[in-house]
């Protein structure tokens, strides 16, 4: 922090001395007077630096003010020199401590096609460390390695596959109380990727005189965007001169070189970066070439190595300092552990080198690799196999057996191997680097405790590198057979059209069906909704087409809670009879519950629809809106239309592919997933390169119900190049990132789904039964329940390297990760709420997580669950944890042991009161904006002379002493009359009907029980017998005027559902 003056002369030096301590990091700057001098810095710990001798320095050419960031290895006096290599000048120096913090980051553009390792520079640096990217979304992309080289410098691994294209913010920090952050905005540009790219050149005198040692530079380089292993780098003469690392060994046979990189990671090329070996070789007379050579070959090269160029490795990686007996021992030992490509070998390379760094061993010449490793060991393996027998739980062989291990590496899966069971199951994977793998199967799933269930997770083995693994037993259960049951019917409607034909609209496994009668029989029983709905309406009219022709329209109520909204569809005849109905129509589009729609067809051919709006996060009372469609044929999209099919272009290269995984079964449902392909592309000189979409699916099979598609989009790319020497195309390698997001109602789905959640889970579906049962004692309305679910598939950096052609093989070789992501949101509502004073509500959210690739293993699973119902001013209450423990697949309770009978009964007339929230300008009720006070769904009434009249039940003040009373409200084409109520309807009612009869009157019919006796000290057993004297009544109007409400019977019980 201080400042020290001094002059020096040209050539002059001076030296000064610091004391640092071990973690810090200290920046030396200095300031010359003179901008043309050439100054230059040097430190050394515990003596003094020179020119030649020094730990560090800034000693750039023709820099006047160098700058040296000095990170603190050692606690102890450090000594500076200052050397002016130019002109003289006066100067003034300064150390400072830096604070913690990131300042650079190499390379600072990167692309999106897979892992690149950046060079991180900052002060105070520690292995506890944290490094993050932050893209443009904000997203954080945590290093998939990271290693602290020293208190100002650091190196870490970054997965960009798939990511997203712009500027990146790195994060770094240091965890503790409080936590140390720093930032560096805009440190990385992610581009476009195009991978790794790696370029061979020699650097040299294109005339080298004759019978001479010459002397070329071979440098090497990442040109590309991502990292790469350590290439092998062949070099040769094609003149067949002797060619070596030093002039005193020289050989014909073409060099074998591993590229290691000058820094760590040393196994690594990262992009950017240029490297240089130095090569000798011998020249010859007479005016002859030298012709140097040189190729790269990378470790996903799937080119198999014939037996005439394992013969030439063999003659140029022998060490000289082996007999011949040493050398064939070990050679048959290591060449059939190293695998049978050229990528094979290059990974071996690269395992190879590694070893011999952690020995402190650093060497480029393979030969000179293999003369190390076998002072080191001469019993050195290269890989190893794994064999073992596949059986069923009842010990019988399992027979053509597709298995695959996956390396673990920083949390990704790396294909090892695979292998298919012969007859007795037996099975053998070569060619095993030592580490840890997770086995996987292609059908089926392990079952090691031969418990007759599929484990939790896949076994795992760890390969030792000094024997093989033999005699491992695996017990393998089949696929579990899934046949979906039967698809329940309900719910069903009637109306007749203007000739007298009767139409049936019901749920078929919960969709929308349609069947209409021709005095046999029903026809044409047909789908039209496309996914699951409920509280059905139908009507017809001989004008309901343009005004003209005759049509019906089916309306309904499509979605759970705040997501559920009104579909319409419409059918018209078809000229060779029957019906032709249109796709549906979303008539409602908020954030709001739309629920139990009404239909009515008025004189003038237009469809009015009254339904009920409510938000369902909130404590909010039903209110009645409306909507008046014309229908116009042309503006429909009509079922059975013919579609156009588009062609590929001609001249490009286009193949297809489809891949599929599954079947799987978790959470009471079937899951099958997989990727169609679609690729087009064209050949470029010597090298093919197709991309294109991948479209990702996913099909849903859910019990006593039918199954759902979904698709998804991605990018997928693939790479092809001229192999020269064979005159064929080499796979280059492909990578595909993917997603596919889908939602959709499993009606009636609740309990079976609930039940596959574990024990709070069994719980929440017994007491969300038991609570059904109580309402459908209280009142027998129909109780709608069911789960909504939403999915999502990721495939992440899924890559393939092998050699069979891309994709027909069994899967990746590289899995980023491939998860399923499944949201449940159980839901329970009454679904004819003909009364206003009911109330049934089941809520919550849970989320799971599921890995694909390489197994199906549960990852995550966590929610809660909760009920809620309310008679009147009485309301019940239950909430269920849902977790998934220990990470080990199990599933436990927050509540385990707990019964589902602790529902809780409390008196809170408050909890009947709304809001005077208005959700749009169609409201019935032109007082909207002061109503609280809950409606029950509407019934429409259509007169001979078309007009249209509503009828429902509305809960009056429930804080109060007044009762339900029956409402109805004219629509004269445009508004609403005001409502008025039927005198003398006050009471608890629990069911609603209303119809015009032959004289064109209006006849209503509702169950009604006496509720003046309720109140805060009202018991369980008191609210019961309440509900149970509910007799039914009715009362016609006409000649303007509601007769008396008249008792239709008294009967013991209670009495509903009303139909007219």
């Amino acid at each position: 922090g201080e400042v020290r003056t001094n002059s020096l002369a040209a050539g002059q030096a001076a030296w000064y001395r610091l004391a640092a301590t071990n973690g810090q990091t200290v920046r030396i700057r200095l300031d010359a007077v003179n901008d043309s001098s050439a100054n230059e810095l040097y430190v050394r710990f515990g003596q003094m630096p020179s020119r030649n001798q020094f730990d560090a320095a800034a000693q750039e050419p023709f820099v006047a003010g160098p700058e040296l960031v000095l990170p603190i290895t050692q606690t102890g006096t450090y000594y500076l020199m200052v050397y002016a290599a130019g002109a003289a000048t006066a100067f003034s120096l300064q150390a400072d401590l830096l604070p913690f913090g990131v300042t650079a980051v190499t390379p600072n553009q990167v692309g999106n096609r897979g892992e690149v390792t950046l060079r991180i520079t900052g002060a105070l640096f520690t292995t506890n460390t944290v490094f993050q990217l932050v893209s443009p979304a904000g997203a954080a992309l945590s290093a998939v390695t990271t290693r602290v080289l020293d208190s100002a410098s650091a190196v870490a691994t970054f997965n960009f596959a798939g990511a997203l294209v712009g500027s990146w913010t790195l994060r770094a920090w240091l965890p503790g109380e409080p936590p140390v952050a720093s930032e560096l905005t805009n440190a990385i540009l992610v581009q476009p990727g195009i991978g790794p790219r790696v370029e061979v050149v020699f650097d040299g005198d294109l005339a080298v005189r004759p019978n001479r040692i010459a002397t070329f530079r071979l440098l090497y380089a990442n040109t590309g965007d991502a990292d790469t292993p350590a290439p092998l780098l062949l070099a040769w003469s094609g003149a067949g001169r002797p060619v070596g690392l030093s002039s005193s060994d020289l050989r014909t046979n073409a060099l074998h070189l591993l590229g290691l990189s000058d820094a760590w990671p040393f196994t690594t090329l990262v992009p950017g970066t240029l490297h240089g070996l130095m090569l000798h070789v011998q020249t010859a007379g007479g005016g002859s070439r030298v012709d140097m050579r040189a190729r790269a070959v990378l470790a996903d090269d799937p080119m198999v190595i014939t037996e005439e160029e394992w013969l030439d490795i063999e003659a140029a990686v022998r060490p000289g300092s082996l007999s011949e007996a040493q050398w064939t021992v070990f050679w048959a030992n290591l060449r059939p552990r190293i695998g049978s490509t050229w990528g094979d070998y290059v990974q071996f390379l690269n395992r190879l080198a590694a070893d011999l760094n952690a020995r402190g061993i650093i060497e480029r010449d393979v030969r000179a690799m293999l003369a190390a490793i076998y002072t080191e060991d001469p019993n050195y393996r290269a890989a190893c196999t794994l064999a073992g027998q596949a059986f069923d739980t009842n010990g019988a062989p399992r027979v053509n057996l597709e298995l695959a291990v996956y390396r673990l590496s920083n949390g990704r899966h790396v294909l090892g191997g695979m292998a298919t069971t012969d007859e007795h199951g037996r099975f053998t994977i070569r060619f095993l680097p030592p580490g840890e793998y997770e086995l996987a199967v292609m059908e089926g799933g392990f079952d090691q405790d031969r418990d007759g269930l599929v484990d939790a997770a896949p076994p795992r083995v760890t390969v030792p590198r000094e024997a093989d693994v033999t005699n491992l037993v695996l017990y393998v259960v089949a696929p579990e057979p899934f046949t979906a049951p039967p698809l329940s019917d309900d719910s069903p409607v009637l109306t007749l059209d203007s000739t007298g034909t009767p139409h049936l609209l019901w749920c078929h496994g919960g969709f929308v069906w349609h069947a209409w009668f021709d005095g046999t029989n029903w026809v044409e029983a047909r789908a039209v909704s496309e996914a699951p709905g409920n509280s059905l309406a139908l009507a017809a009219a001989p004008n309901l087409l343009d005004g003209t022709d005759a049509g019906l329209i089916a309306v309904w109520e499509q979605g759970a809670a705040n997501d559920s909204e009104i579909f319409y569809a419409v059918a018209r005849r078809r000229v060779s009879g029957g019906w032709q109905w249109s796709r549906p129509v979303r008539l409602t589009t908020d954030a709001i519950r739309d629920a139990a729609p009404a239909v009515g067809v008025n004189g003038l051919g237009q469809a009015l629809v009254v339904w009920l709006k409510r938000n369902a996060a909130i404590q909010d009372d039903t209110d009645l809106y409306f909507a008046l469609i014309n229908v116009a044929s042309g503006t429909l999209e009509w079922t059975g239309s013919a579609a156009q099919m588009a062609r590929a272009a001609d001249g490009t290269i286009h193949f297809g592919y489809i891949k599929t995984w599954g079947p799987y079964h978790k959470f009471g449902m079937r899951f099958e997933l997989g990727v169609d392909i679609g690729i087009d592309g064209s050949v470029s000189g010597c090298s093919a390169a197709v991309s294109g979409n991948a479209k990702a699916t996913m099909n849903i099979v859910l019990p006593y119900f039918r199954s759902f598609d979904f698709e998804g989009s991605g990018a997928i790319s693939a790479n092809w190049e001229a192999h020269k020497r064979r005159c064929e195309w080499q796979f280059k390698g492909a990578q595909l990132d993917a997603a596919v997001q889908g939602a959709f109602n499993w009606k009636d789905g609740l309990a079976t789904c609930l039940n596959g959640l574990g024990p709070a889970g069994v719980a929440a579906a017994k007491g969300i039964h038991l609570a059904i049962d109580v309402l459908h004692r209280w009142t027998p309305l129909r109780v709608d329940q069911g789960v909504q679910v939403t999915l999502g598939l990721e495939m992440a950096d899924l890559r393939w390297t092998r050699v069979p052609p891309f994709p027909g093989w069994v899967g990746p070789d590289y899995i980023g990760s491939m998860d399923l992501i499944v949201g449940l949101g159980p839901y329970a509502k009454l679904t004819e709420e003909q009364v206003s004073d009911v109330e049934l509500a089941v809520s919550g959210a849970i989320r799971g997580r599921v890995g694909i690739l390489p197994s199906f293993t549960a990852k995550e699973l966590f929610g809660n669950i909760q009920l809620a119902a309310r008679i009147r001013s009485f309301s019940f209450n239950r909430n269920w944890n849902i977790t998934l423990a220990g990470g080990e697949g199990e599933m436990a309770s927050a509540a385990d042991g707990e019964l589902p009978g602790g529902l809780v009964m409390t008196y809170d007339p408050a909890a009947a009161l709304g809001t005077n929230n208005v959700y749009g300008t169609n409201a019935l009720r032109a007082d909207v904006a002061s109503d609280i006070y809950r409606d029950s769904p509407a019934i429409l009434l259509r007169h001979d002379d078309g007009r249209l009249a509503a009828v429902w039940s509305r809960e009056e003040d429930p804080t109060g002493t007044n009762d339900c009373l029956l409402y109805v409200a004219e629509f004269d084409g445009s508004t609403w009359t005001a409502p008025a109520a039927i005198p003398g309807s006050g009471g608890l009612h629990s069911a609603l009907g209303a119809v015009v009869d032959g004289s064109d009157h209006r006849l209503v019919v509702w169950a009604q029980a006496d509720a003046s006796s309720l109140g805060p000290t009202t018991t369980f057993e008191q609210l019961q017998a309440v509900r149970d004297s509910a007799d039914l009544f009715w009362t016609v109007y006409a000649d303007g005027a509601w007769s008396a409400p008249a008792r239709l019977t008294t009967t013991a019980g209670p009495d509903a559902d009303v139909a007219l």
